[in-house]
């Protein structure tokens, strides 16, 4: 193949993958999401249960600095959507989206309920300013009870999403969902029986599949490999939400043997 050819090819991939992005964007974007959620997405156990693509996903297909310019359109969104007097820098802007990026292996479910719960007031007053600080706080408290509500829904889930049942249209849902893979449960066993060591791995993206199953190993570990184990891990920031599940298992122990 002479070089006109390449360069041919080269240019044709590059137009190729830019009409994905875009198609991607226009997909995902905070307002067809909205629009989509509004009445499946309503509460975490909700958020959990549908089917949706993950941040991780994002990550893997088109690389972190698009992932965090997409959390950025959400941020952006919010910050266009409410009255104070104080709004959000560019700056702020792209610091909270990378702490969301890099901190919260959220599903774009979580997003689209998260987004809409700080519209509606959920968390509290404005108090006529939007702020890192205040997104981030109500984020991490958004997380911590979706990891209390994910542990309860882990022990006992028995009824699963169903698009026939709850009238998403199938076009948007074939679109939405397409790509997710449950991954097999001995597959998943494997992955974490080589990864619930005392040295952190080197990189861990796990989805709802993955979270449940870490849940479940953690049952098969005793308190003082557990509590090793969570030491180690917190070296890592971006894995202080896994060692918050193993965490929960030893204050569990404990309880229990009180």
């Amino acid at each position: 193949m002479d070089k006109s050819n390449k360069l041919d090819k080269s240019l044709s991939t590059a137009k190729s993958f830019k009409t994905e992005l875009k198609k991607t964007l226009d997909l995902f974007s905070p307002a067809n999401c909205f629009k989509h959620g509004k009445l499946k997405i309503k509460t975490i156990e909700d958020a959990i249960n549908l089917p949706s693509k993950t941040l991780g996903s994002f990550k893997k297909e088109y690389g972190e600095d698009f992932t965090i310019s997409y959390v950025e359109l959400w941020v952006t969104d919010l910050n266009n959507s409410i009255s104070v007097k104080n709004l959000l820098t560019e700056s702020q802007i792209s610091f909270i989206a990378e702490g969301i990026c890099r901190q919260y292996p959220l599903k774009i479910t979580d997003l689209t309920l998260f987004f809409r719960n700080i519209k509606e007031g959920v968390y509290g007053n404005f108090y006529e300013s939007l702020s890192p600080d205040k997104i981030l706080s109500w984020l991490n408290r958004y997380w911590s009870e979706r990891l209390d509500i994910g542990s309860m829904m882990s022990q006992g889930r028995s009824n699963g999403f169903s698009m026939s049942k709850d009238g998403i249209d199938p076009e948007v849902a074939k679109e939405m969902f397409k790509g997710i893979k449950t991954p097999k449960k001995k597959e998943l066993s494997q992955t974490l029986s080589e990864t619930l060591h005392k040295n952190p791995p080197k990189s861990i993206d796990f989805e709802e599949g993955f979270m449940d199953e870490l849940r479940e190993l953690c049952k098969t570990k005793t308190v003082e490999e557990l509590e090793e184990v969570a030491q180690n891990w917190l070296l890592r920031k971006d894995l202080e939400h896994y060692v918050e599940i193993i965490q929960g298992e030893i204050k569990n122990r404990v309880n229990t043997n009180k």
